[in-house]
C-alpha cells in the first residue's frame, strides 16, 4: 500500500491522455531520505544531470550559452537535441536492476522494496469503485527514486554514445533530455547509426529531434530545458510570457477555499481535490478544465 498512488488523467492533445500519479507521502519521504544518504555522484557519468544536481538545469544551460557565444576553446559549432519516445516508460526493470547492481549497489535493498513487486495505482472513474491499474514495469511515475533509477538504466547507453561520437563531441544529459555539442553538423546521423548497431532501451522520436548551428542559436535563440538561450530581446519576451502565465495560474487559486477537508479516500481516490496528510495541504490549479498540482505548504507544525 505504501507504494500505491492515486492517478489523475489529464488530456494530452486531442486523442491522448497523460496520467499524473500522486504517491503516498510516507513512501516519498522515506525514498528522499534514502537518496540523501546513499547517493554518490560517481554513480552517474560526469555529463549526467538531473539527480541531486545543484541549480537544476543551470548545470547545463551556461555551458550551452558559452558555446553559442564561441567562448569555449573546444571548437564547437553546432548543437543537436535528442528526443526519445516515452523515455521513462521504455526502460525495463531489468535495465534498472542491471544499472543499480553495477553502478549503485547501495540502493539494491531499497530497489527490491520499491520495485520488487507490482504496485496499485487508483483512478476514480465516477462509477463507484476506483479503477485499479497494476504497475509492474519501467519507472513508476512520481517516485523519488525514478530519476536516479532511470539515469542508472541509461548510463551504459550514454557512455557508449559518447565513445561513438568521439572526444570532439560533448554529450550533456539532463535525465532524458540529451544535447550534443560538436564541431559541425551530422551528429544526429551518427546517433542513428549508433542506435541501429546495438540494442538500446531508448528509441528516437525524429519529429522532435533537431540540429542547429551555434551562431544561429546565438542570433535567433531557442527554447532549451524550459528556458531560452539567445539574444536579450528574445529572452526578455520569453520571461515576460512566463511571468504572465504564472499570474494567470495564481489568479485561478482564488476560487479555492483556504482550507479543505482531508481523508484517506480523498488522498488516494480523489486526486483532483486538495491532497493532504496530517496537517499538510496542497493547492490545485485548474488549467483548461483539468487539475494539476501547483503548490504545497505546511499549514502548522505537528
Amino acid at each position: 500500500m505504501l507504494c500505491s498512488a492515486g492517478l489523475t488523467p489529464l488530456a494530452k492533445g486531442e486523442d491522448d491522455v497523460r496520467p499524473i500519479a500522486f504517491g503516498e507521502l510516507l513512501c516519498r519521504v522515506a525514498a528522499k531520505t534514502i537518496l540523501r544518504h546513499l547517493f554518490k555522484t560517481d554513480s552517474l557519468l560526469p555529463f549526467q544531470f538531473g539527480v541531486r544536481s545543484q541549480g537544476g538545469v543551470e548545470s547545463i544551460l551556461p555551458c550551452i550559452e558559452l558555446a553559442s557565444q564561441m567562448r569555449m576553446d573546444a571548437g564547437f559549432t553546432s548543437i543537436t537535441s535528442l528526443d526519445f519516445s516515452n523515455a521513462f516508460n521504455s526502460v525495463s526493470r531489468d535495465h534498472i536492476a542491471n544499472g543499480i547492481n553495477t553502478f549503485a549497489p547501495d540502493f539494491l535493498n531499497a530497489a527490491r522494496w520499491a520495485y520488487g513487486f507490482e504496485s496499485d495505482h487508483f483512478m476514480k472513474t465516477g462509477e463507484g469503485a476506483p479503477l485499479v491499474i497494476k504497475s509492474s514495469s519501467d519507472v513508476r511515475q512520481g517516485d523519488p527514486f525514478g530519476p536516479l533509477f532511470f539515469s542508472l538504466a541509461v548510463r551504459p547507453f550514454l557512455q557508449g554514445l559518447s565513445l561513438h561520437l568521439g572526444p570532439d563531441h560533448l554529450v550533456l544529459a539532463y535525465l532524458d533530455d540529451i544535447f550534443i555539442l560538436g564541431p559541425g553538423g551530422g551528429a544526429l546521423q551518427q546517433v542513428n547509426a549508433f542506435l541501429s548497431d546495438r540494442r538500446s532501451p531508448l528509441s528516437l522520436n525524429p519529429a522532435k529531434c533537431w540540429e542547429q548551428r551555434l551562431d544561429d542559436l546565438r542570433d535567433n535563440g531557442a527554447e532549451i530545458l524550459g528556458s531560452l538561450i539567445g539574444p536579450r530581446d528574445r529572452r526578455a519576451a520569453f520571461l515576460a510570457s512566463a511571468v504572465d502565465q504564472q499570474r494567470q495560474l495564481i489568479a485561478r487559486l482564488s476560487s479555492f477555499p483556504n482550507s479543505m477537508p482531508c481523508s484517506f479516500s480523498e488522498c488516494v481516490f480523489k486526486p483532483t481535490s486538495a491532497i493532504s496528510c496530517g496537517r499538510w495541504s496542497r493547492g490545485i490549479s485548474t488549467i483548461s478544465g483539468q487539475s494539476s498540482m501547483v503548490s504545497s505548504e505546511r499549514n502548522s507544525t505537528a
